[in-house]
C-alpha cells in the first residue's frame, strides 16, 4: 500500500526516508500538491516548517546499519550485539537467550520467580531488569545458563552458552536452581560471605554449583572449603575465569583438589611470604584476597564494632572498612594519588556494617576504642586487632608495624584452612 509515493501521499503517510532530507521531502510535497484534498486550510510553507521542527536533525544524524550475513551463528552474533551495545545498557548473551528460548521458555519470567521466591539467590541476584543499575548484586540469569551448559557440554565460554537449546534449559532448570541455590548458601554459611558485595569472584559459585550437580548433593565439604581457600590465598580466579571452572570441576568430581597450588609447589614458607607481601599491596590489585580474609573474620565469629553483634546474622549492608583511615598518610605527609595511598592496603580492612563504617568515618582506632564512649574493645578480638594495635594511627611507622604483624597472623590462619 505504501510502496509508492503517491500511495503513502494519497494516505497521509511519510516515511523515515520521506522526511530525513529536505529533497525527498520536496518530492512528497509536490504529490501532496497534487492531492488538494490533503493539504486545505495548511499551506506548504507550514509544512515545511514543521517538518524542520520535528525532524531537521535527521538531515546531519547519520542511522549506522551494520548488515550481516544470514548464515552468521549466534557466538560471532553475540560479539556483534554486546559491542554494538555497551555504550548504553549492556545487552549480552543472557539476552540473546531470552529471544532464542521465548517461544517455549520465559527466561526472564523463570529468573524473577526464582528470586522473589528462593532467598538466598535474592541475596545474591537481582531481577532481570535491574542487572543495568549500579550497584547490582553480582548474580544474574547467566550465571544459571553458564552453570546449565558446564554440567551439559564441560564449558562455559560465550558459544556452549548460545548452543544450548531450549529444551536443555527447561529440563536443567529446577536442579540447576537447586545447585546455584546450594553454592551460595555454601559460601554464605561455610566461607563467610555474608554479603553480596564480599563475594569474591562471581564465577567461583560455577564450580562449587557445577560439583553440587555432578554429585547430586552428597558433596565432600571438607574438600569443597580447600578448594575455597586455595582459590583465595592464590587468588585463581583474577584471570582465566571463562577455563577456571571448568578444570576446578573436574578435580573436584574425581575428589581432589586442583593442582599447582603454591604451598605444594614453594613450600609453606614460601606461600606465606607472598602472601603476606600480597596484603602489604593495594587492595585494587587484591580485590580477591581481600574479600576472602572478610570472609575467614567473619565465618571466625567476627563482631560489628558497633553493637558486638556476629556479622554472619545481621541482616544488614557490610563492606570492608579502613582499620586506619585513608586519610592517615595525608596528614602523615604522603602526597600522592588516592589510588596508591599506603593506607589502602589489604591488612588494614577488615569487614563492618556499613552503618558502623560510616559512622566511625576518619578516626583513628584510638579515638574510635578508647573514649568512655567509644566502642567496646572486646569487639576487636574476631577482626584480629588487639588494644595494643590502636596506636596504629598514631604514625607511619606504627601502622606499617601494625599490617606487617596483621598480614603475618591473617596469611598464618588462611594457609591452614587450605590443608
Amino acid at each position: 500500500r505504501y510502496k509508492t509515493l503517491g500511495g503513502r501521499v494519497a494516505a497521509g503517510v511519510a516515511t523515515i526516508e520521506d522526511v530525513h532530507s529536505s529533497g525527498p521531502f520536496s518530492d512528497w510535497m509536490d504529490h501532496l500538491n497534487i492531492e488538494k484534498q490533503m493539504c486545505r486550510n495548511v499551506t506548504r510553507r507550514e509544512i515545511e516548517e514543521t517538518r524542520k521542527m520535528m525532524f531537521g536533525d535527521m538531515e546531519t544524524y547519520p542511522i549506522r546499519v551494520i548488515r550481516l550475513e544470514s548464515h552468521l551463528g549466534l557466538e560471532p552474533l553475540a560479539v556483534v550485539f554486546e559491542t554494538v551495545n555497551k555504550t548504553g545498557v549492556q545487552l549480552g548473551v543472557d539476552d540473546l537467550m531470552l529471544a532464542k528460548l521465548y517461544a517455549g521458555f520465559n527466561l526472564k519470567d523463570r529468573w524473577d520467580d526464582e528470586v522473589d521466591t528462593r532467598h538466598i539467590l535474592s541475596e545474591f541476584a537481582d531481577t532481570w531488569d535491574k542487572r543495568a543499575e549500579r550497584g547490582r548484586k553480582p548474580i544474574t540469569a547467566l550465571h544459571l545458563l553458564r552453570l546449565i551448559a558446564l554440567h551439559l557440554v564441560g564449558g562455559i565460554k560465550r558459544g556452549n552458552v548460545l548452543d544450548l537449546h531450549p529444551e536443555q534449559v527447561e529440563q536443567s532448570w529446577g536442579d540447576a536452581v537447586d545447585a546455584l541455590s546450594a553454592a551460595l548458601r555454601f559460601l554464605k554459611e561455610q566461607c563467610g560471605v555474608a554479603h553480596y558485595s564480599l563475594l569474591p569472584d562471581d564465577s567461583m559459585v560455577l564450580p562449587i554449583a557445577a560439583y553440587w550437580l555432578k554429585v547430586d548433593g552428597e558433596v565432600d565439604n571438607s574438600l569443597l572449603v580447600k578448594w575455597y581457600w586455595r582459590s583465595i590465598v592464590d587468588e585463581t580466579y583474577v584471570s582465566n575465569t571463562s577455563t577456571r571452572p571448568v578444570g576446578d570441576l573436574s578435580a573436584l568430581a574425581r575428589g581432589q583438589l586442583p593442582e599447582n597450588f603454591s604451598a605444594e609447589e614453594h613450600g609453606i614458607g614460601e606461600a606465606k611470604r607472598t602472601l603476606k607481601n600480597n596484603m602489604l599491596e593495594q587492595r585494587r590489585r587484591h580485590d580477591i584476597l581481600a574479600n576472602g580474609i572478610a570472609g575467614l573474620l567473619i565465618s571466625s565469629g567476627a563482631l560489628d564494632w558497633a553493637d558486638s553483634k556476629p556479622l554472619s546474622t545481621v541482616n544488614s549492608e557490610l563492606e570492608l572498612h579502613h582499620i586506619v583511615p585513608m586519610r592517615h598518610a595525608r596528614d602523615s605527609g604522603w602526597s600522592g594519588s588516592r589510588t596508591e595511598n599506603p593506607v589502602n592496603v589489604v591488612a588494614n580492612l577488615s569487614p563492618l556494617r556499613t552503618s558502623t563504617n560510616k559512622s566511625i568515618g576518619s578516626k583513628v582506632p584510638r579515638t574510635v576504642f578508647v573514649k568512655d564512649d567509644g566502642y567496646p574493645k572486646g569487639s576487636l578480638a574476631g577482626h584480629e586487632i588487639t588494644t595494643l594495635d590502636l596506636d596504629a594511627g598514631d604514625n607511619m611507622q606504627k601502622f606499617n608495624e601494625f599490617t606487617r604483624q596483621r598480614a603475618s597472623k591473617l596469611s598464618e590462619r588462611l594457609l591452614q584452612l587450605c590443608y
